[in-house]
């Protein structure tokens, strides 16, 4: 399985061990750009780019094996720059707003949320694991208990929740989370 060879001290927004991007993850971008993108992708990468757009990603995901091949994928997907972080409520109201030098990462989110004078009790992010892990390095305990889920990730916890039993208690909801 390829990953991304970056040093990283956890601060940067870079991914580090914990974090590493493998080929599904970046297969799963993939198919979030245009086909255009996807095509030129496959003529930066010296591949046919004929065929549907989910012709192309499945192709160039089975190709991802390679290390120059992963590299240029990883580049263009993770190597963006710019961009906008945005928190909204799910009315579409915008809380907050950070312009992006480069790829946003849980750097990003993690400094809007910090920026409010309550932090939220519930926090919905696309890649929450990144987020917790990133916020537990910056200020431990942020996300707790358990990383930010709602519960242990036991083999119990996890069989009622695929089974659609689990109940969870929630006491925090009641009170305003003040960061430290």
């Amino acid at each position: 399985m390829q990953s991304p060879k970056v040093a990283n001290d956890g601060d940067d927004g870079n991914f580090n061990d914990d974090e590493k991007i493998d080929e599904e993850r970046l297969t799963d971008e993939l198919v979030n750009l245009k086909v255009q993108e996807v095509r030129a992708l496959y003529k930066q990468c010296g591949l046919d780019d004929k065929g549907s757009k989910v012709d192309l990603v499945m192709r160039l995901s089975d190709k991802m094996s390679s290390r120059v091949t992963y590299n240029k994928v990883f580049e263009k997907v993770w190597g963006a720059s710019g961009g906008w972080a945005v928190i909204t409520c799910p009315c579409g109201v915008v809380y907050s707003l950070k312009f992006n030098l480069r790829a946003e990462s849980p750097r990003d989110s993690l400094d809007l949320l910090l920026s409010w004078k309550h932090f939220p009790n519930i926090s919905v992010y696309d890649y929450a694991r990144r987020l917790a892990l990133h916020a537990n390095r910056r200020q431990p305990g942020l996300f707790a208990p358990f990383q930010g889920r709602l519960l242990n990730p036991t083999p119990e916890n996890i069989k009622q929740a695929s089974e659609g039993k689990v109940h969870v208690s929630m006491p925090w909801l009641k009170n305003c989370k003040v960061p430290d």
